[in-house]
């Protein structure tokens, strides 16, 4: 079996993985002309320990390998966006407001939850793009900002891995953008989770690499 399905076979039988290959799925896409790194959600309502939106050590383990990505790609001088909840998000939330119970919460609302965690702090020239739903992409100048600064490569990494991150994919596949996944900088509440979007992320929107990989073919 070929490489691009051998390395999923511990989590997808053989046999399934017999029929993406037969369909074709997971080619490789690669890296465009100029790349954009793209940091969701990593403000600490979502990272720190303490917070209602955080269980298990994956997001803890994203945000250590986000760190060590940004610090590559800024000594490349490469453009860097961060992606954020609103706060002000209250009357935008919707169904979501029901769906996710602790969502609208006013402990989750404050000023410090929405603070980037300092490892990964914006500079002063990075942009800063605030979303009401999932994907950085509904409602949001992010695909403006991008097609502006004639980016056609984006690196996603941050949470939830089967959440913002698959909704942000999703949306930037629609848009033909070339989509790189560090898998080492991507976290959820779920391991299980994690990995089948990984998966699935990996057969059909975007190339899911190794965080060392990424980092020598940008250099």
């Amino acid at each position: 079996m070929d490489q691009i399905y051998e390395r999923w076979k511990e989590i997808v039988p053989i046999e399934e993985l017999e029929g993406y290959k037969k369909f074709g799925f997971g080619q490789r896409v690669g890296f465009g002309k100029k790349t954009c790194l793209l940091i969701v959600d990593l403000n600490n309502v979502y990272v720190n320990k303490d917070s209602e939106f955080v269980n298990g050590n994956l997001i803890e383990i994203a945000l250590k390998n986000t760190s060590k990505l940004l610090r590559e790609c800024r000594k490349l001088n490469m453009p860097v966006i961060y992606v954020r909840s609103r706060r002000d998000r209250e009357t935008l939330l919707g169904i979501q407001s029901i769906k996710w119970k602790a969502v609208s919460k006013p402990s989750l609302q404050t000023k410090e939850c929405y603070e980037f965690d300092e490892s990964i702090k914006p500079q002063q020239n990075n942009i800063i793009i605030e979303k009401s739903k999932p994907s950085a992409f509904f409602n949001t100048t992010l695909d403006t900002e991008l097609k502006y600064m004639n980016i056609d490569t984006l690196i996603i990494c941050g949470t939830s891995t089967s959440g913002c991150i698959r909704s942000t994919v999703m949306d930037a596949f629609y848009r033909d953008y070339h989509i790189i996944i560090p898998k080492e900088c991507c976290g959820d509440r779920s391991e299980k989770a994690h990995l089948y979007n990984l998966f699935d992320i990996d057969m059909k929107y975007g190339d899911v690499m190794n965080l060392d990989e990424i980092i020598k073919k940008l250099k």
